[in-house]
């Protein structure tokens, strides 16, 4: 089920991607307790709409995925990352599968750039 901009007490945070050469070719999925929120691509910044009372977020890919980011500690306007967590390591093009197959669920990395403001 995908989250609407019409779901009461929702609210708006900015997601970010950077261009990494690791699964560049490759969208996340952003999901908020479960719950298809966004599809981010490689260079990408979207506003997106949780509900207000969300716990987690988390980003997907494949059987891969991130940590699970604390919700309940963003406020509205909130600015987060999502990134490959080896993408800029040196050894990264050439180990990337092997560390997506060994330790999936760190290879997506969530970071809050900006907690947003309260209302």
């Amino acid at each position: 089920m995908r989250l609407r901009d019409r779901e009461l007490n929702a609210m708006k945070i900015t997601l970010s991607r950077p261009k990494q050469s690791a699964d560049s070719a490759r969208a996340y999925l952003v999901k908020a307790d479960g719950r298809l929120a966004a599809y981010l691509r490689a260079g990408e910044t979207k506003e997106i709409v949780i509900p207000d009372g969300a716990r987690a977020i988390t980003a997907h890919m494949d059987w891969a995925k991130s940590n699970a980011l604390d919700a309940t500690r963003l406020y509205p306007g909130a600015k987060i990352r999502v990134s490959n967590r080896i993408a800029d390591a040196a050894w990264a093009p050439f180990l990337a599968m092997i560390a997506f197959l060994v330790a999936p669920q760190n290879y997506l990395k969530l970071e809050i750039l900006s907690q947003g403001a309260p209302s």
